[in-house]
């Protein structure tokens, strides 16, 4: 099997990926951004606004709880680094039970 290829440099074969013995380049400087992500987010964020902007979301968050749900999940952080330290226990002064129910007509909230 013959490895034509693909590179003016001669360093790699057809499938893109380098040849024994070449090494490749420096690659993005550290700390620099990627250009795809910066314009991909650009773009979403124009959009957003395009859409509604705020209201476009609190109109998702009525319409549509899941998707609206799953894109705060993809938001917030998976893991928050936190110490917690409880000095000091103290019986609650007041306990509350609310109950919420939908109306089906309306789809307004009852309590």
């Amino acid at each position: 099997m013959s490895v034509k290829l693909t590179d003016e440099n001669g360093k790699r074969d057809r499938a893109g990926l380098f040849l024994p013995g070449c090494r490749p380049g420096p690659g993005r400087p550290k700390g620099s951004k990627n250009l795809f992500n910066m314009t991909m987010k650009e773009a979403l964020e124009a959009a957003f606004w395009q859409a509604g902007g705020i209201d476009w979301l609190v109109r998702l968050a009525r319409e549509e709880p899941r998707a609206f749900a799953s894109l705060l999940a993809r938001l917030l952080p998976k893991e928050v680094d936190a110490s917690v330290t409880v000095t000091e226990h103290a019986p609650p002064d007041r306990i509350e039970i609310v109950i919420v129910d939908h109306n089906p007509e309306t789809g307004d909230e009852i309590h």
